[in-house]
């Protein structure tokens, strides 16, 4: 049986990942995931892979009146409604060019202080823009064990270092990558699962410093290309192909809340 088993969030691109017990998951995905990023002085987005410590600011968002709090290492908070002043930015996020319009107030002094550079605070314009590829991640707790197998240290495999939306129990090692195509039905949600996620050097990084710790690159490489169908990943890929494949995209069929412990129901896709 299929079970929801941890949920991930965090409503800046690139801050700390937060647990949470439930989702509201609309067509443009989790409400308030990735609802803001951060760009340099160029307009360049800037997260985890540009400068990790981005990790250590913890991140929250409140809709009910639109107030977001970062919390900064030493304890300094900065909190405040957000409020846009018009100017808007068009944004490369690697797969595809991201609308969003500049956040006004207190945040980009914090952030520029933090960083030790210029970071301006933008919210997307649509729902999901902020995310790489897609607006859902998916990866099994099976897989995460896994991997853990062919650590040195077991508890540098965190959950948090992958940064996925949804952990699921109940299946097999890297089960997910047969289910492209198909339909997981949860809660009130149906999601389409797409493809497999190519995987970058942030996964490299402690999930809360941000520094360079356990290669978890190196470690999938290892498993992820041998001629061990079990483990191996699939045939079909995206163009990225040659990059190290860990969970699975997805996007909302039928919006709706998922919550930790929800059952799941995995239909394939039709042939």
């Amino acid at each position: 049986m299929l079970f929801v088993s941890r949920l991930l969030t965090t409503p800046v691109k690139g801050t700390r990942i937060v647990e949470r017990r439930t989702l509201e998951l609309g067509l443009g995905g989790a409400a308030s995931d990735r609802l803001f990023y951060l760009v340099d002085d160029r307009g360049r987005v800037v997260n985890g892979r540009q400068h990790g410590p981005l990790a250590e600011i913890g991140s929250r968002f409140d809709p009910a009146d639109g107030r977001l709090t970062l919390t900064f290492p030493g304890g300094e908070t900065v909190a405040a409604p957000v409020r846009v002043g018009g100017e808007q930015v068009r944004t490369d996020f690697f797969s595809h060019d991201t609308m969003g319009e500049v956040v006004d107030g207190p945040f980009a002094a914090a952030l520029t202080r933090h960083a030790g550079r210029d970071l301006r605070l933008v919210r997307v314009v649509e729902p999901g823009a902020g995310s790489d590829r897609h607006p859902l991640s998916i990866v099994s707790s099976a897989s995460l064990d896994f991997l853990r197998t062919r650590s040195e240290d077991a508890l540098e495999v965190d959950a948090r270092r992958f940064r996925m939306l949804i952990e699921v129990s109940g299946c097999r090692p890297h089960e997910e990558d047969t289910w492209t195509g198909g339909v997981l039905r949860g809660g009130t949600v149906a999601l389409r699962v797409l493809e497999t996620v190519p995987r970058c050097s942030v996964v490299r990084q402690d999930p809360a410093t941000g520094l360079r710790s356990f290669d978890a690159l190196r470690a999938l490489l290892e498993y992820r290309k041998s001629r061990d169908s079990r483990y191996r990943w699939p045939v079909v890929q995206p163009p990225e192909a040659r990059q190290i494949m860990f969970g699975v995209y997805a996007v909302v069929e039928q919006p709706g809340t998922l919550s930790l412990g929800d059952e799941i129901e995995f239909a394939a896709a039709d042939l």
